[in-house]
């Protein structure tokens, strides 16, 4: 294992251990990109002596970054090798550093896209946030791009269309990358794969800083899209201006807003259109350079609509590169001259040398070649031009042209209102999707005044709009806070209703990266400009979703600690089941008495939080399959035990619970109900997976707030049905797996 001056205080080493340091062949400058293209160690290697974070083994270092350091490692669990990405103390101190750190995790996490780094486990060891990645090999473009020669063609047209289609994928998710540049792909070895990297600025449907001053600039100068760089508000086609510039580069070797300063680039972006790539490069296609171009128009109505009409823009580019090359051989390959004339024809005599029968002797032969060769010449010339098109025997048709928009003016759509919402949700969980219907009504008395009939040949007569605002109180909104949380809702004229009728739109949005609050969801109709016709509006609360919180802020206390403890009882049964490595809860059947039926009992060990009711935030109760302990969907239920149950009831020997003495026998429904949970392991994706299983819920927090005891006792009890019972990872199991109370403390 290398070894060297480097050490870092938040992994663990289980012995003597050397610190470490990175390898020759690691790429240190590429930011927190992940990389090595360095020897890999076979896990017959690994020792016991080896440091870890969690359940990783640490390798080696492969490179570092602003915010932390990325380690080769080895899963533990999984017996393969990741990049760990692992955020250093000094930002994971701070919140906003640790919120990016995990909002780019997850952002990347919910893509599963070939062209996208895949993200396995992202999570937190003794306070410090990692994530843990695919090793990939290779390097990131931003050697080609500072090596300053330009890609060939084929290189060129392979990159861009796999970069923009793994952008496509995030998009599809609502995810706007905001940091696209050369150190951010990958270009994996050997098989030339593009990889999409760190999501560190990303934002869903609404940002991580949503409700951020406007004026805000956040990204990378040079890559930075003109509404970017003004601190606006951003859609998808940021990503293709930005992608536009990585391309530009690579296809002309040099940046196209290349300046000494910061301030003179932004400039540059802002008013200055760069040259054209086939005027840089003449052996750039003017395909290519159209499609370049169109990315790096400054407004962004002006690009592609969305990164998959952008592929499709750079597939038919090629297509048509093709067909010309196929058209500019058969003028070489397959002439079609003037048939020769025979002797007899003519009725002269051939020519015939007079020094060994060699034709090149003959001055005319000679003086005819050297005539034909500058023709040819002069053709070749002409055909680099364009003129093949001309003479081709079997041309290709040029891509049509791009059929212009028509205008569609605001007035003709007064007629049009968005008259109510019948059905809108009152709050959701953050991260949900939330639909909504809302009526459209056309007021037109006539077909003339029809919005339909005057746009008839408009591909898009009018779009509706979201944006959310905070509440600054029921039923007010701060305007200025304003943000689109969707893009708009493109209507054609046989989306729009007739004169005197009603249609119901549906809207749907992703509350992901929303801070919990309450707010006014406002819908706009507009014309295709944006103009504003009309809208409507209605609160909405977004909860606070811990299924998908990243536990920053939460004390864990498992069953494994102090006084607690975790058991189960069965039916029918007096054995005690406390010392085994997993907790069982069945119900086989709903209708048979002597069905398998078992229930679990948590005890945690509350004694060092005083003061509950007016300490405690929030509540989760975690825990952990066991790998094989269940497959497909399974609901479970718990419920607070409030009975006069020992405290220092044990899991096994003479005090252990058994069903008789347990308040399993009783009506279990008359203790305080505290919340379900709902999980489908059918591909068993959820295995061996800490803390997964996630319980919450007001019930949960006011238990936990009412009780004064030294320990509280959870009964978890399973109210679906399934062929064989449900397995956790008990304290015997694993001390690190085992069931946990997540406690956030009040600030």
């Amino acid at each position: 294992m290398p070894t060297g001056p480097e050490s870092f205080d938040f992994l663990k080493p289980k012995g003597d251990v050397q610190p470490l340091a990175p390898p020759a062949s690691a790429t240190t400058d590429s930011g927190e990109t992940v990389a090595s293209s360095g020897t890999h160690t076979s896990s017959s290697k690994l020792s016991a002596e080896l440091p870890r974070l969690g359940h990783y083994q640490v390798l080696e270092v492969l490179g570092r970054g602003g915010m932390g350091q990325v380690f080769r490692a080895q899963d533990s669990r999984l017996k393969r090798e990741v990049a760990l990405k692992v955020m250093n103390k000094k930002f994971s101190a701070t919140p906003n550093s640790r919120i990016r750190f995990l909002e780019e995790a997850r952002a990347m996490a919910a893509i599963d896209d070939d062209n996208v780094v895949t993200i396995y486990e992202v999570g937190e060891s003794d306070g410090t946030p990692f994530m843990a990645m695919e090793l990939l090999k290779g390097e990131t473009l931003e050697k080609l791009t500072r090596s300053g020669k330009a890609v060939a063609l084929d290189d060129l047209v392979d990159i861009a269309k796999q970069l923009v289609s793994g952008l496509s994928a995030a998009h599809r998710r609502g995810i706007v990358h905001r940091d696209v540049k050369p150190g951010n792909v990958w270009i994996e070895s050997p098989s030339g794969r593009v990889k999409v990297l760190d999501f560190g600025l990303a934002l869903a449907s609404s940002p991580v800083d949503t409700f951020a001053e406007t004026t805000s600039v956040i990204g990378t100068p040079g890559y930075l899209s003109p509404e970017q760089a003004r601190g606006e508000r951003l859609d998808d086609r940021s990503d293709l201006f930005s992608t536009g510039v990585v391309l530009y580069e690579l296809a002309c070797g040099k940046a196209p807003f290349a300046a000494k300063t910061i301030p003179e680039q932004l400039v540059k972006i802002l008013t200055q259109d760069p040259p054209r790539p086939d005027a840089i490069q003449p052996r750039v296609p003017r395909q290519i350079a159209d499609v370049i171009m169109r990315m790096l128009a400054k407004e962004p109505r002006d690009r592609f609509r969305s990164a998959a009409a952008c592929v499709q823009s750079w597939t038919a580019a090629a297509e048509a590169i093709e067909a010309e090359k196929r058209a500019a051989v058969q003028i070489v390959l397959d002439p079609t001259p003037a048939a020769a004339k025979s002797a007899s024809e003519t009725g002269k005599n051939p020519v015939v040398s007079t020094a060994g029968g060699s034709l090149w002797n003959d001055n005319r032969v000679r003086i005819g070649a050297v005539l034909v060769a500058v023709l040819l010449v002069v053709a070749a010339g002409w055909l680099a031009f364009g003129g093949e098109k001309r003479v081709a025997q079997t041309p290709t048709a040029p891509p049509p042209a791009a059929v212009p928009e028509t205008v569609v003016l605001a007035s003709s759509l007064d007629v049009l209102s968005l008259s109510e919402i019948p059905a809108a949700p009152s709050s959701v969980f953050g991260g949900q999707q939330t639909r909504y219907r809302i009526v459209l009504t056309n007021a037109a008395t006539s077909d003339q005044a029809d919005p339909r009939r005057i746009n008839a040949k408009a591909r898009v007569i009018a779009q509706v709009a979201t944006y959310l605002y905070p509440a600054k109180e029921p039923g007010q909104m701060l305007r200025g806070a304003r943000r689109s949380v969707a893009f708009p809702k493109k209507l054609s004229a046989a989306m729009l209703p007739p004169p005197g009728q009603n249609r119901e739109l549906e809207i749907d949005f992703a509350s992901v990266g929303i801070t919990p609050g309450d707010y006014e969801v406002e819908f706009e109709l507009q014309s295709p400009q944006g103009t504003p016709i009309n809208r409507l509006s209605t609160p909405l609360k977004i909860e606070e979703n811990l299924a998908t919180s990243d536990l920053v802020g939460f004390d864990r206390i498992r069953t494994s600690q102090g006084k607690g403890a975790d058991t189960f009882v069965k039916r029918g049964s007096t054995d005690d089941f406390g010392g085994r490595p997993v907790i069982e809860i069945d119900r086989r059947s709903a209708t048979s008495e002597t069905s398998e039926l078992s229930h679990a009992y948590l005890r945690f060990d509350l004694s060092g939080i005083a003061n509950r009711s007016e300490t405690i935030d929030r509540a989760m109760l975690l825990m952990t399959l066991e790998p094989g302990g269940f497959k497909g969907k399974c609901t479970l239920q718990a419920y607070g035990v409030t009975t006069p149950l020992p405290q220092d009831w044990s899991e096994k020997g003479a005090s252990h619970l058994t069903w008789e003495t347990s308040p399993s026998q009783g009506p279990i429904e008359s203790y305080p109900f505290l919340g379900r949970i709902e999980f489908d392991n059918s591909g068993g994706q959820l295995e061996k997976r800490a803390d997964e299983l996630r319980l919450f819920g007001p019930g949960l927090d006011d238990y936990l707030r009412a009780s004064d005891a030294a320990t509280v006792t959870i009964l978890l009890v399973r109210s679906s049905e399934g062929a064989a019972p449900t397995k956790l990872v008990s304290r015997e199991g694993n001390e690190a797996e085992a069931p946990a109370m997540a406690i956030r403390k009040r600030r």
